[in-house]
């Protein structure tokens, strides 16, 4: 025959029709290339070769891939085709394809395409075994799933029991090992499934893949059913024989803090329809009680071995794990135990679990079809606690790590930050912005009075006035009012006005009298203040209507308002105080004052505690930034910062934060704590960053730190508490620049001649997109506070522009014109132009130049 190496394999399995094809197609080639005038036999050979390889295999009929406990990826594939495509008795004689050109073939594609062919093949794969939910709990119950996972069933309600048939009041009932029995046989039974078998997640509302948009589920466990095994304090005695009086209402262990519950997220469990809530808003005993949380999460890839195996780590965490090894049982009110973090509770943190699994693939050319069929031979599945970012065991931080590595959407971590997983000493914060967003006032409410301060149910987290604000606000108000609400005083003392008669003295600090110092030094009754039950008798200002006795606190044991002043004798137990605690009758308390337009407060947003979250806020009013903030964050050799962050924005490329610093811890209460402007890449108390700031003790500092983790470097400051004759900087004017990964700092008296503080600093593992805002710290627990004026960032390392057509200078590379505009008295403005340098900081004025408005 004509070219017979051409149409004729050897050791070919089948002959398909694709060959058959291959074969007319051949001949009809020959006829056209000797028709069109290739008149010998070897040049249309030649071509006729040249054709035939570019459309068929080297391999042809049905051949088998092995992946023997790897990866499924190209690498893998790749090679395993080698096997098969290296071994010359599989190959065609005479051809001349590549391996990859080959396999492209075999998948329906070409070269560009052929690793995707790849990857589409390995998604493709079905498991050679499956495991079903449905079948784990033996129960003829077709909604124990849905029931179970919502909180119920004898596996949550039981509690081991010599009381209840069947037992004989010495064979216990109810015993979860012997209800869950089937639980351990699919783990590490014979079968072992749920580690070898692939496991879907169960059909139920609470995993519904439709709602489900993060990628990621949790339980939440309130009770231990389970002694004497390690964990929780349910407890069985020395004898092993009182389950039924020390294994009731039992806690799990503590691992996170219950912040809210809103009851719209689970309907299906909860079975209401509502949009109701229930918040808590204290931790362990004096909120939730104990309260453990587990979850996982899985990439936006269907294919990865975390999201095909969510329905084995679901499993494991629920129903081995906690419920089978440690007793967990039972559910949050209002929310399921376990489901997709969007029916979940909101909580500070969780643990984690990921799946690493180890895998066998078979793959099978279908001759009848492009492509292979493939399938799962072999499945091991290790259970391990996430391996985060920097910090294993951590849900938030192990999809933290998905991000990084593009499993997950940033997006998809700042939800789940902001809405279910809100970070440790974050829940006040939540629930106050929870409140914010859908209008409540917690406790008391009057449109006419303006909350300043409170304790406990009365509490407004983050709204606290610092002194130095309510100093301002108080002289705002024309009628010098401050009111107190108890509601769980006695009458008379339920709803008080407080009115100075006399000014303010300097340096008297009005809020530390009211919470917890309620001396007489220049504040007598009748004298300098009358105490009144109603608002309409303290505007008529009558003295006859006020209290008419008081006892002050003139020993300093931390007593506030109003001590032991009653209507017309010593009344007890009345008092409040932010130091010493209070009696349970003044317990929950707050102070407010009228309201007055020209002095509106607003709460900053996004004010975050680092650390090991003292407090903080930030409080702004016609363009000033009171700041409070309490940590122990030092300027050097600190790897761990802790302290109050408001982070105003998040920006990109150059910019500089600009300020004016003042009335840094004014009572001289925490004289080593600061305020400034900071710049860093995140939230983590370890992050890159830098800041400068005012400390009424060591003046004006810029540290910085290079690399998550490492130590905080500082500028060199002085110890003013330890230098005679050296005047302590009441207020500065601050600036912190970033230029590429340059960052600098400057000081200022009137911010308009600025000298550097340290030296420009590298910080080249700064993120490109960084957060910007203010920061205060107090080396202390007790808060410290400061006002910031004049709070500015510009999108730009040139802090203003001249309007001047008249203007114009060309800087050389790696210099910046910085043109800056100052009024000055009498209707003047100055002009100063400088060149700097964008590595060094280094400046150079180049004109200075003065006109009339």
């Amino acid at each position: 025959p004509l070219f017979p190496h051409n149409i004729c394999i050897s050791k070919a399995k089948a002959k398909t029709n694709r060959d058959d094809m291959s074969k007319r197609q051949s001949a009809a080639t020959t006829a056209m290339l000797l028709s069109s005038g290739i008149h010998t036999f070897a040049a249309a050979n030649d071509e006729v070769n040249r054709v035939l390889q570019s459309d068929l295999a080297c391999i042809s009929g049905s051949f088998t891939l092995e992946l023997s406990k790897q990866e499924c990826n190209y690498d893998n594939f790749m090679a395993a085709f080698r096997v098969v495509f290296d071994d010359p008795f599989n190959i065609s004689p005479g051809c001349k394809n590549t391996a990859e050109q080959d396999l492209a073939i075999h998948l329906g594609t070409d070269l560009e395409g052929l690793e995707n062919g790849v990857i589409e093949a390995c998604k493709s794969v079905t498991p050679h075994h499956y495991l079903n939910f449905e079948d784990i709990p033996n129960s003829d119950d077709p909604n124990f799933l849905q029931t179970f996972y919502n909180g119920g069933t004898d596996w949550n309600e039981h509690i081991e029991t010599l009381r209840t048939p069947p037992s004989d009041g010495t064979n216990p009932a109810q015993v979860l090992k012997d209800e869950a029995y089937n639980v351990r046989s699919y783990f590490d039974g014979n079968t072992g499934l749920a580690r070898n078998a692939h496991l879907e997640l169960p059909d139920i509302a609470n995993f519904d893949l439709d709602t489900c948009n993060l990628n990621a589920a949790m339980c939440c466990y309130v009770q231990d059913r389970q002694a004497d095994d390690g964990n929780g304090n349910c407890d069985n005695g020395d004898n092993n024989d009182q389950y039924d009086t020390l294994c009731v209402d039992k806690d799990p262990g503590d691992n996170t803090d219950l912040c809210l519950v809103d009851w719209n997220r689970a309907p299906f469990s909860n079975g209401v329809g509502s949009d109701g809530f229930t918040i808590y808003t204290e931790d362990n005993d004096e909120g939730e009680g104990n309260i453990h949380c587990h979850g996982f999460a899985w990439p936006n890839d269907d294919a990865h071995m975390y999201s095909r195996y969510k329905g084995n780590n679901l499993f494991f965490v629920s129903m081995y794990d906690h419920m089978y090894k440690r007793g967990y049982v039972r559910n949050v009110p209002g929310a399921p135990m376990c489901g997709c973090v969007e029916h979940m509770p909101v909580v500070s943190r969780a643990d984690c679990t990921q799946t690493d699994v180890i895998e066998s693939f078979r793959f099978v050319r279908n001759t009848d079809s492009v492509g292979f069929e493939g399938e799962i031979t072999f499945i091991d599945i290790d259970f391990n606690s996430c391996q985060g970012v920097d910090r294993n065991n951590n849900l938030e931080n192990f999809y933290q790590r998905l991000v990084n590595e593009g499993m997950a959407d940033s997006s998809q971590l700042q939800e789940i930050r902001d809405n279910y997983i809100v970070g440790d000493h974050q829940c006040d914060e939540y629930i106050s912005s929870w409140f914010d967003e859908r209008g409540y006032a917690a406790g008391f409410a009057d449109p006419d009075w303006v909350y300043i301060f409170g304790r406990k149910d009365l509490e407004t987290p983050g709204h606290d006035y610092s002194a130095k604000l309510f100093e301002d606000a108080f002289k705002a108000r024309p009628n010098a009012i401050v009111r107190r609400i108890c509601p769980g005083c006695i009458e008379s003392h339920r709803d008080l006005f407080y009115r100075r008669i006399t000014p303010l003295p300097e340096g008297f600090d009005l809020r530390q009298v009211l919470q917890s110092s309620f001396k007489r030094d220049n504040n007598v009754l009748l004298e300098d203040f009358y105490i009144f039950q109603t608002y309409e008798d303290a505007l008529s200002n009558d003295p006859t209507k006020s209290f008419q006795f008081c006892n002050y606190d003139d020993e300093s044991h931390n007593y506030g308002f109003p001590f032991e002043c009653g209507v017309t004798e010593r009344t007890y137990r009345q008092w409040n105080s932010w130091k010493r605690g209070t009696h349970d009758e003044a317990t929950s308390v707050a102070f407010y004052l009228e309201k007055e337009m020209s002095f509106d407060v607003n709460k900053v947003p996004n004010t975050k505690i680092i650390g090991q979250g003292f407090y903080g806020s930030v409080l702004e009013v016609n363009n000033a930034y009171y700041v409070q903030g309490a940590g122990y964050s030092a300027y050097r050799w600190d790897r761990s910062d802790d302290l109050m962050f408001s982070n105003d924005v998040t920006i990109t490329g150059d910019f500089t934060v600009i300020g004016k610093v003042s009335d840094v811890d004014p009572n001289g209460e925490v004289p080593r704590s600061s305020a400034g402007l900071m710049i860093r890449s995140g939230l983590d108390t370890s992050d890159v960053m830098a800041y400068v700031s005012l400390s009424p003790r060591y003046g004006v500092v810029f540290v910085v730190r290079y690399e998550e983790g490492e130590y905080t470097y500082a500028s060199d400051y002085i110890d003013y508490e330890e230098t005679e004759g050296v005047v302590v900087p009441e207020e500065k004017w601050l600036m912190l620049k970033r230029v590429g990964t340059i960052f600098s700092a400057f000081e200022s008296d009137d911010g308009v001649n600025w000298i550097p503080v340290g030296e420009p600093r590298n910080l080249q593992n700064m993120s490109e997109v960084a957060m910007a805002g203010l920061m205060a710290t107090s080396y202390s627990s007790y808060p410290t506070e400061a006002v910031i004026h004049h709070y500015e960032i510009h999108e730009s390392n040139v802090v203003s522009s001249l309007n001047s057509s008249k203007v114009s200078i060309v800087a050389d590379e790696g210099m910046n014109l910085v043109v800056t505009e100052n009024e000055l008295p009498e209707g003047r403005i100055e002009f100063v132009i400088e060149l700097v340098n964008e590595s060094t900081g280094a400046r150079r004025m180049l004109k200075k130049s003065q006109t009339l408005i």
